[in-house]
């Protein structure tokens, strides 16, 4: 767990870097579209010139169709999620100093959401214009977000300590935890959160 004077460092961090967050999210922004154009240059070249562009299509049992609405599905779901990351954690992931762990909105279902939207949505895209070069720099892309979170994930362990470990045992890294959001929506409490709500009553 944190030191009081740890807390107070994050905190002052935290406000210095607010200050600097309208100059830091052009210039992340702008890092992130060029790595991602860069891969998709680099894979498209590749399987071009491998000859690999359409090896999904080629898959004689799988109905081109299947794959078309694969990479719908991947698209609809991992744009929002993408976006629904970036708005609920602002300046706090942009800086990477957050003074809490933040368990709620669509972190309630999954850690990672920014990295698992941007990678999912590379995939699903290159499934819609059927170029593989495409689905292959998100496949690429996640795998360097996954060597990122392991890092990420370290500091925040040192950080928050029990809460986050509690958290991280709890929530999926990178795949959102579709049934939760299907309870929530349907605004259903699953029997073992009941339980767990009626044991903490009890302790309390």
């Amino acid at each position: 767990m944190e030191t009081e004077n740890q807390k107070g460092f994050w905190n002052k961090e935290k406000k210095m870097n607010e200050k600097n967050y309208r100059r830091f999210i052009p210039l992340a922004i702008a890092g992130v579209v060029f790595g991602v154009t860069l891969f998709i240059f680099l894979f498209t070249q590749l399987s071009g010139k491998l000859g690999i562009n359409d090896l999904p299509y080629r898959i004689k049992k799988m109905p081109p169709f299947v794959l078309y609405w694969i990479g719908i599905a991947n698209v609809a779901t991992f744009i929002p999620v993408f976006f629904l990351g970036i708005v609920k954690l602002k300046p706090r992931g942009a800086v990477g100093c957050s003074t809490e762990v933040v368990k709620d909105g669509v972190y309630r279902y999954v850690r990672n959401p920014m990295y698992a939207g941007l990678s999912f949505t590379l995939f699903g895209l290159g499934l819609l214009l059927m170029n593989f070069g495409v689905s292959l720099a998100g496949l690429f892309w996640l795998l360097i977000c996954y060597f990122q979170v392991k890092r990420e994930e370290l500091e925040l362990e040192k950080r928050f300590g029990r809460e986050y470990l509690d958290y991280k045992s709890g929530i999926p890294r990178f795949v959102p935890d579709f049934g939760k959001m299907v309870f929530d929506w349907l605004k259903i409490t699953p029997k073992k959160e009941k339980l767990k709500k009626k044991y903490n009553s009890k302790i309390n």
